[in-house]
């Protein structure tokens, strides 16, 4: 019998449905993840996804795969990483229950991710840049709250003499800030 059918059960139904509540989504990702993977494997070995062990998976088998996916599939660098991902959790959790396929599954972990390239804002033009950056007012429609804050503080050098700044602060929705100085007294120094 093949020591590969029971372990994925385990983590899908121990590791993502009870230790780490796992949303329907994220199971049904990982889960597509092992169907085009057993299906490859089956193409690459011959062997059928209920008789494929542990061993069969080696980091030579996982590594096609991610290639596969990248250029058969046509899947982009950020969906072989999630893939890998979802890979990687399943031999981290094979890894404390099948010690004898240390060997294979510490090859298969050693598989490095792609970088990919990102660009932080990519959809703002360079005015646009430069109007996010500026401080919001709140806009017609928009729930604002206005609020006021008033510190004193004390002179160290003399107990008569006092400091005060008020400011008055209005939040909008977006949790921007407009900070106006409503005043300052002078010191009676």
């Amino acid at each position: 019998m093949s020591d590969l059918a029971p372990l994925l059960q385990r983590f899908f139904t121990d590791k993502l449905d009870r230790h780490l509540d796992a949303s329907p989504h994220t199971k049904a990702a990982y889960a597509d993840t092992f169907r085009l993977l057993l299906t490859y494997a089956e193409r690459a070995t011959g062997i059928a996804p209920s008789a494929l062990t542990l061993a069969d998976l080696d980091a030579d088998l996982i590594g096609g795969f991610l290639q596969h996916l990248e250029t058969e599939r046509g899947n982009s660098v950020a969906t072989r990483n999630a893939r890998r991902a979802a890979l990687r959790s399943f031999f981290t959790y094979a890894s404390y229950r099948a010690p004898d396929a240390i060997a294979t599954i510490s090859q298969v972990l050693a598989i490095p991710a792609k970088r990919t390239k990102t660009t932080l804002v990519s959809f703002l033009t360079a005015p646009k840049q430069r109007r996010s950056s500026l401080p919001r007012t709140p806009g017609p429609g928009s729930v604002a709250a206005t609020g006021s804050c008033c510190t004193w503080a004390s002179k160290p050098d003399s107990a008569s003499a006092n400091s005060s700044t008020c400011a008055s602060v209005t939040f909008s929705s977006d949790h921007t800030a407009n900070s106006n100085a409503s005043g300052r007294a002078a010191s009676n120094a």
